[in-house]
């Protein structure tokens, strides 16, 4: 396969995943109800004075838990002033011992238990970091099977109020404070619910209002349920807050700020998947228009064309493999056996009694005659480093020291500028016309975009209760990944090569092609020539380690063990990549009076 379109290609299924992870996030997000735990039926009344009673079937479909709960993220308290749930009485199954764990940390147990089973509650408690919530514990744990609870509480809640009439704003479930809950209902005695304001995106719900009751099915962890209530003014014993407003322009003004935050989410999260969708969509269409190659320049490149065309092995590898300008883990092997071919270098198989061994020497009146350039001359004095005299490297020498790490870290330290490319980056600096600032303003808007849309619905009150903010996050950083394989694949992939870089490119991957099509074999001769050690030099250039490495381990076992050395060992010590090593339920309130739900824990 063509090289470039494999990046593409990559790139391309990459961001197509994550487009379909998004896509999935849009749609099905929210239906992670835990399959075990769950309520069967809630049924609420809301009595005159405020009173407030729930009964509530518990399923319990595991056996490790020991608590049946009601949490609330208003403070509870057994007594106080202002905005709180009073509670009144916990009944709890046979078995079970009630608890209320009020908002300032107190454990209070309507019945007399040990003190070792106080601890043991607060103990689960603080290790929930719970905290106003009512239940019922269980010493042993909880078989599997529904159980009934029935709680009763005086709410004094925040009012807006007009002469006769006043309206609750009551929060009765938050986002993920709650199990599910299959049904769900909810009785006025002597008021009525007027609106209600369950978040539905993401989840299939069926409710309905008749009369003074609202019915619920399938309440699911991620949705809250929200209820304004109009009652009698002397409705509530003792209200927290009572605050006197135009009750009518308060209740349209309630409604149009619910369903205005509403729309504007759905328009958010709409957006979102529009954006995660359409990266792939605009990365093609960048490369239609900037990255394909004019084929009047490349049609007629002759696949034969030898080896070398005067380019040096680690300039091959610089511009033509990878990113452009960049170095990749085998330009130090690329070099090495290049200046072999040249003479520079002589790589010999010596026979001595301790075994076949390589040995590398230096030629150093060819070194003070040959056309070496400066990055040629860094890799000379990198092979040095492992000389017995300053020229002379064996083979077995070589991967002893190797072994040794501190010897390999103070290799790294003395030979770091061989393996850094930014200064030889310019050679490469006009090979190719890139979209990448194109892409980088692109992920640019896109994290800007994302921020805001975070902020909005902070600032809206969907910040800790809802759904829409997790779809929001969630799409948001899926967009973000989304960019990133088209800004790490080389620029060339979707830019467009310059001048005649473009035959110079498709002539060494017609080399490739040719040399995999008839093999190494045919430049054999002997040991090996200068024409075989020019073959490998630009293979290794141009990124073919394991073809060359399969091709030499066939041929000449201790070539593929140099080159391997010099490409993984060496040259993965190169900073700016990672090779292989050596060898083989609590949320905030979002609004309203209340809050909370049902769990088991």
């Amino acid at each position: 396969m063509d090289r470039e379109l494999k990046y593409l290609l990559i790139a391309l299924i990459v961001s197509v995943i994550i487009a379909s992870i998004g896509y999935l996030v849009y749609n099905y997000l929210g239906y992670g109800d835990n399959p075990f735990n769950y309520v069967t039926k809630y049924y609420g009344e809301l009595q005159p004075g405020g009173v407030y009673i729930e009964h509530i079937n518990y399923y319990v479909g595991e056996k490790r838990h020991h608590m049946l709960y009601r949490s609330w993220n208003t403070p509870l308290l057994t007594e106080g002033n202002g905005v709180y749930i009073e509670p009144r009485t916990v009944v709890c199954p046979q078995g079970f011992i009630p608890y209320i764990y009020d908002h300032n940390r107190n454990l209070i147990t309507p019945i007399d238990v040990p003190e070792s089973i106080k601890e043991k509650i607060l103990e689960e408690l603080k290790d929930a970091k719970a905290h106003d919530e009512v239940g019922c514990y269980s010493p042993e744990e909880i078989r599997m099977g529904t159980y009934t609870v029935t709680y009763r509480f005086i709410l004094h809640p925040p009012l807006k109020c007009n002469f006769t009439n006043c309206v609750l704003d009551f929060k009765v479930a938050d986002k993920s404070n709650h199990i599910k809950y299959n049904e769900f209902e909810l009785s006025t005695i002597n008021s009525q619910v007027i609106y209600y304001a369950p978040r539905t995106l993401y989840a299939l719900i069926t409710i309905k209002s008749i009369g003074s009751t609202i019915y619920v099915k399938d309440l699911h962890e991620f949705q809250s349920l929200r209820l304004l209530i109009l009652t009698p003014r002397n409705y509530f014993e003792k209200p927290g807050i009572v605050e006197n407003v135009d009750l009518g322009k308060y209740i349209e003004d309630y409604k149009l700020s619910i369903v205005n935050s509403e729309l504007m989410a759905r328009f958010l999260i709409n957006i979102w998947l529009f954006i995660v969708l359409g990266v792939p969509v605009i990365a093609v269409i960048i490369y239609l228009i900037m990255g394909r190659e004019r084929k009047q320049l490349i049609q007629y490149i002759d696949r034969n064309i030898p080896p070398n065309i005067g380019e040096k092995a680690w300039v091959v590898n610089l511009i033509y493999n990878g990113e452009p300008g960049v170095f990749t883990k085998e330009v130090l092997a690329a070099t090495v056996f290049d200046l072999a071919s040249r003479g520079i270098i002589d790589i010999k198989r010596t026979y001595s009694p301790g075994g076949e061994d390589i040995i590398i020497t230096i030629n150093d009146e060819k070194v003070k005659e040959g056309d070496l350039d400066d990055y040629e001359r860094r890799v000379l004095d990198t092979l040095r480093m492992f000389s017995v005299d300053g020229r002379t490297i064996s083979l077995r020498e070589f991967e002893k020291k190797l072994k040794d790490r501190k010897f390999v870290r103070s290799i790294k330290l003395s030979a770091r500028d061989v393996f850094d490319s930014k200064q030889y980056a310019s050679l490469a600096k006009e090979a190719v016309k890139s979209p990448r600032k194109i892409l980088g303003v692109l992920l640019g808007l896109t994290i800007a975009s994302w921020i805001v849309s975070i902020v909005f619905l902070g600032i809206r009150g969907f910040l800790e209760d809802d759904i829409y903010m997790v779809k929001i996050v969630t799409m948001g950083l899926l967009a973000i990944f989304a960019w990133i394989p088209w800004l790490i694949i080389p620029s060339y992939v979707l830019g467009r090569w310059n001048k005649d870089y473009t035959i110079k490119y498709y002539t060494w991957m017609n080399f490739i092609e040719n040399i995999k099509k008839s093999g190494i074999d045919k430049y054999l001769y002997e040991q090996a020539g200068s024409t075989w050690f020019k073959v490998i030099a630009y293979l290794l250039a141009l990124g073919e380690y394991k073809f060359v490495d399969k091709n030499l381990a066939r041929l000449n076992n201790d070539l593929a063990r140099l080159s391997r050395l010099l490409a993984y060992y060496l040259g993965s010590y190169y900073p700016r990549h990672f090779y292989p090593r050596r060898g083989g339920a609590g949320g905030g309130s979002g609004g309203g009076f209340g809050g909370g739900g049902a769990g088991v824990r």
